[in-house]
């Protein structure tokens, strides 16, 4: 509906979202696991914290690359869908099967 563009931009940006709040919760999780668990250990760095929230954003936008390239534009019926157009099977394998989904 958007156009070629938008086809490419938003699954990448859904997935680096998804991607960058999982893994944020998941940060915050374990960090409130060591201080409740070692409460008179030092606590975290904001040089330590800053790596990991850079990791966090490098990992989310690598690993949803795929979907924003091998998006495309298909028309069906007189509508235009924005669907998967992946150039080999395994090609969408690699990122399904490293994120778990069944397809």
């Amino acid at each position: 509906m958007f156009g070629e563009i938008f086809c490419h931009i938003v699954p990448y940006a859904q997935g680096t979202s998804v991607y960058t709040s999982t893994l944020t919760l998941t940060s915050i999780a374990i960090d409130r696991f060591f201080v409740i668990i070692y409460p008179f250990q030092p606590r975290m760095t904001i040089w330590t914290t800053a790596q990991i929230i850079a990791t966090i954003w490098i990992f989310s936008l690598v690993a949803t690359l795929p979907y924003g390239i091998y998006m495309a534009n298909k028309e069906m019926y007189g509508k235009d869908f924005c669907e998967e157009t992946w150039p080999q099977e395994t090609f969408r394998k690699v990122p399904n099967f490293s994120i778990f989904q069944q397809q």
